[in-house]
């Protein structure tokens, strides 16, 4: 029997580890940030004031905040030793991992994020999921908290079936092995063993060494390595607004292509689909007119497809209602958005993100084809993970 099988199987087909954990091996907490004085007080606080003793340092690593997030941290830090401020001078997260990592007193590296919430238990919760042998990086499904009506059709949107393209890591109720999952939790030494972060897949870092893990652990153990935990609980704060998500998504692209240049045997379907439907958006209408001078079946596909999107937001919504002023809302208590405010974003966030992303996949893979590749790596050397003594604290 191999490790992956060493986990019970519920009669749901979800599965639990069966390891037991007597003490916990020491963990760093790494959080990169870029301007969010509002939320990182609260964020190293929670985890300073978690249930769980083994953490050993709060390791904030700033890309350079102009909004007083520094000095909230050197504030905290004032207060207690635990808590250490880190430059990250090249601002990408990616970058910053690594620095942090190469900082980094525990056996356990764990991931976190400036602008989401974690339970009081996140971190021991993470360590009894990584005690089993098979498991290379361990988090929870990724869930969302709104203050407001856009913020509420984007939780609804990433929760539901189409928004969240299929990953296992957003769906309701999952247990088991994926292939990728929201922050992450790993052993230290096995993240300096691969080489830590890559910084040409921002960013979709996290993504990338997912896959580098999941080649390791199938070779080992023949499971994916990467595991979802119901009982792993984290929040996160989506974007405000429609632009700013538009953004994300485009970005999120970007880094969708780069990853698939770097790993183009192991990206799955789900991770090029988009860029299917941003082309098919796009140059459908344009070589019909260049075809036959007007749009037809292209115009009536796109309307179609726009009226379906819809519905499928009011069912979502529909479905969802009686969970969204509980497990999503945060805002004022009696001002929950109306079903069709929440069924409209949650179509626009449907409709937008996989136009967002394929546009960005597309825009960053024909630059790179312009920049060929010894280019494209060349400038992403020194990003790499430094040697301490190449560091400033």
């Amino acid at each position: 029997m191999s490790v992956c099988d060493e986990r019970a199987t519920h009669s749901d087909g979800s599965t639990r580890s069966s390891v037991v954990v007597d003490s916990y091996p020491t963990v760093s907490v790494v959080v990169p940030v870029l301007d969010e004085v509002t939320d990182i007080g609260d964020v190293v606080r929670g985890f300073l004031a978690g249930t769980d003793p083994s953490v050993l340092e709060v390791l904030v690593v700033d890309g350079g905040s102009q909004d007083g997030t520094r000095e909230v941290v050197e504030a905290l830090a004032q207060e207690n030793p635990r808590v250490k401020l880190l430059e990250n001078p090249h601002r990408i997260q990616a970058a910053g991992l690594n620095v942090a990592l190469a900082h980094a007193a525990g056996e356990v590296f764990l991931r976190a994020d400036g602008h989401s919430e974690y339970a009081p238990d996140y971190v021991a919760r993470c360590l009894e999921a990584l005690e089993d042998p098979a498991a290379r990086n361990v988090g929870g499904r990724q869930r969302f908290l709104a203050t407001n009506a856009f913020q509420v059709g984007t939780a609804l949107a990433a929760s539901s079936y189409l928004g969240s393209g299929g990953a296992l890591y957003r769906r309701p109720g999952y247990e088991g092995w994926a292939d990728t999952v929201f922050l992450g939790c790993f052993r230290s030494a096995e993240l300096r063993t691969l080489g830590g972060f890559v910084p040409e897949a921002h960013p979709a870092e996290d993504a990338e060494l997912n896959l580098r893990l999941s080649a390791m652990a199938e070779k080992e153990s023949g499971c994916t390595g990467i595991w979802v935990g119901p009982e792993i609980r984290v929040w996160y704060h989506p974007r405000p607004t429609w632009w700013l998500f538009v953004v994300q998504s485009f970005h999120h692209g970007r880094g969708r292509a780069r990853t698939v240049r770097l790993h183009p045997r192991r990206t799955s379907l789900r991770g090029r689909l988009p860029v299917l439907v941003a082309l098919s958006v796009v140059l459908g209408p344009i070589l019909e007119v260049g075809a036959r001078g007007s749009i037809g079946w292209t115009g009536t596909a796109l309307v179609g497809g726009g009226l379906l999107t819809l519905v499928y937001g009011l069912w979502v919504a529909w479905t969802a209602r009686g969970d969204c002023e509980r497990d999503i809302w945060r805002g004022p208590s009696g001002q929950l958005p109306s079903l069709v405010s929440q069924s409209f974003f949650c179509a626009l966030a449907v409709g937008t993100r996989p136009l967002a992303h394929g546009i960005g996949f597309a825009w960053q893979w024909t630059r790179d084809g312009f920049l060929g590749a010894e280019r494209r790596q060349g400038g992403q050397a020194s990003l790499a993970i430094p040697e301490p003594g190449e560091l400033q604290d």
